[in-house]
């Protein structure tokens, strides 16, 4: 029997007020309970989804296993399309108890337990979810972090994966540190000094420094400085891609958002490019509603679909097959991997990450990326045209000027001008130099006719779109193939 992962209470970066109902659902506290309190496990964190773990391993059955002291009445249940219904009820009267299901009694549905105190005193010490598979491989990960002056963050997060790396040798973790500020080294964690060449910088040399060593591993697990993580989350995914079926090994698996603010809220499952922009799957979900497990775990049948690099698991045969990210700084690289991959994208609750919400982060700067790196993912994504490239740009165009802010205009100027350039000559000075020249651009005073000049060149992009649509694709196919440009742009080689 292999442990699929922990039944666990709490976070610790989160208050059990703000965090309630993602864990246990309770009458008021986890214990020690009176006779009568019920403790709910039909929760984000602690259902099991035999919908995906059905489709996706070789799951037989499942087995749950539990500690508790005093007396309880168990009752499980199973959350479907149609509903909630009961499974069964037992009686627990000692300190361990197990119970195993077939995974086809089950299999299309959330599988979840109450537990209901028959006396004072009594509590849950305990538990976890075991699973017997047909075939089942001790699959490696390497975690590849990216940070740039984000040392509370990252030593936080240091700290939860070295935990999970005692207890799990075939994972391991790498921080590549763009900052250059992280100087005390983390027993069984490298930490890899690299220049500013933002998160696509960050991101592209860790998949370089797992990909080139002798003992590859088999999967690549992208994730940001900031985010607060479960640890439970890495565990399942661990055995999640062990158990495995052989049709869904290139598949990338991706960690859902939730919002660091409002930390019983997701903020996206997964997305696509919907030919026009980006479109995301489970928006603002309260995950607290056992209704909301089953209609997160529908699949979306849009092409382009992509992972965002908060939590993102890359099978390290993929890179070998369609190459490195694309060198954006930020803002795309992740969309434009997850458009070549052109699979769909394997999500699972449980499986997840907080994250502050980017409407915290939105500056000039910040627009300017994805202005100028938005438009691209025309040229990459399936089904795009001039038309929906003339959508997209224009779109785009009207949301900034109806602001009527001259600085906004100004940097929706320079993101069309320097995508025209293409990347050829945008990555001709380093990503760094580039993020320089780009704050100086917003100090700078703005033109009085900016406004009649953003509509002009808006115009003109549209109409430059068959050659800068070569270019893109141009590009990533003569620099992206192997390591040779990435290396020459990093100051490797």
């Amino acid at each position: 029997m292999i442990k699929l992962y922990d039944l666990k209470c709490k976070n610790d970066n989160f208050s059990e007020n703000d965090i309630k109902g993602m864990y246990v659902k309770n009458n008021g506290h986890l214990g020690p309970l009176h006779s009568g309190d019920v403790l709910d496990f039909l929760t984000y964190f602690n259902s099991f989804s035999a919908i995906k773990w059905s489709k996706y391993t070789t799951i037989k059955k499942v087995v749950v296993d539990l500690f508790v002291h005093g007396e309880f009445q168990i009752f499980f249940v199973l959350q479907d399309k149609k509903g909630k219904r009961f499974l069964l009820c037992d009686r627990i009267s000692n300190e361990h108890y197990v119970r195993e299901f077939p995974i086809e009694k089950i299999q299309e549905g959330v599988l979840g337990f109450e537990l209901k105190a028959l006396s004072d005193g009594a509590a849950f010490v305990s538990g976890a979810y075991y699973g017997e598979f047909d075939s089942f491989s001790r699959k490696s990960i390497g975690i590849g972090i990216c940070t740039f002056k984000r040392e509370k963050y990252v030593q936080r997060n240091i700290e939860v994966l070295k935990q999970i790396t005692q207890e799990i040798p075939e994972i391991e973790t790498l921080v590549v540190d763009n900052g250059r500020t992280l100087t005390a080294q983390v027993p069984g964690v490298r930490i890899i000094p690299n220049k500013n060449f933002g998160g696509s910088g960050g991101f592209t040399r860790s998949i370089i420094e797992y990909m080139e060593r002798k003992n590859r591993v088999d999967y690549i697990l992208l994730m940001d400085d900031d985010v607060v993580i479960e640890p439970s989350a890495v565990l399942r995914t661990w055995v999640f891609l062990g158990g495995l079926r052989e049709e869904y090994r290139d598949r990338f698996l991706s960690g859902a958002m939730l919002i660091q603010s409002r930390p019983c809220v997701q903020y996206e499952n997964s997305a696509y490019w919907n030919r026009i922009r980006l479109r995301s799957k489970g928006r603002d979900m309260d995950m607290r509603n056992a209704e909301n497990l089953v209609l997160n775990e529908c699949e979306s049948r849009k092409p382009n679909q992509y992972g965002a690099w908060w939590y993102c698991c890359i099978p390290t045969q993929r890179v070998t097959e369609i190459g490195y990210p694309l060198p954006v700084f930020i803002k795309g690289d992740d969309i434009e991997f997850g458009l070549r991959n052109d699979r769909p994208v394997i999500t699972m609750n449980g499986i997840a990450v907080w994250h502050q919400d980017f409407a915290d982060k939105i500056s000039l700067v910040q627009n300017y990326y994805l202005d100028r790196n938005m438009p691209m993912m025309n040229s990459f994504a399936g089904g795009c045209n001039i038309l929906t490239f003339a959508i997209a740009v224009w779109g785009r165009m009207f949301l900034r000027l109806r602001l009527r802010d001259k600085d906004i205009a100004k940097i929706f100027y320079l993101s069309l001008y320097d995508y025209n350039k293409g990347l050829e000559e945008i990555t001709k000075i380093g990503a760094d130099e580039k993020l320089q020249d780009v704050k100086e651009y917003t100090s700078k005073k703005s033109s009085s006719f900016i406004f009649a000049k953003v509509v002009l060149y808006s115009l003109y992009t549209v109409a430059m779109y068959p050659r800068t649509h070569k270019k893109c694709l141009e590009f990533r196919e003569q620099k992206l193939k192997d390591t040779s440009f990435w290396k020459k742009y990093l100051g490797l080689a």
